[in-house]
């Protein structure tokens, strides 16, 4: 079951027009591959490791405060 963090993660990546690959690269996975799979694991289970959710919230700009309101 996807969790509201991820899907609003999700939803910011979207609109702002990031792939998942290009999300991965701008995390700085030097392997692609694992990156995108443990952002679409976030995405679509809500499985995520604290440092990857602090990744994506720097990387998409944006305020930790909305993150933490929707856990």
């Amino acid at each position: 079951m996807k969790s509201r963090v991820a899907w609003y993660l999700r939803a910011k990546r979207q609109a702002r027009g990031l792939t998942v690959e290009a999300l991965a690269m701008r995390l700085g996975y030097k392997n692609i591959r694992k990156g995108v799979h443990r952002i679409l694991r976030f995405e679509h289970e809500g499985r995520y490791s604290h440092g990857l959710l602090v990744n994506l919230v720097d990387r998409l700009g944006l305020r930790y405060e909305t993150v933490l309101d929707l856990m």
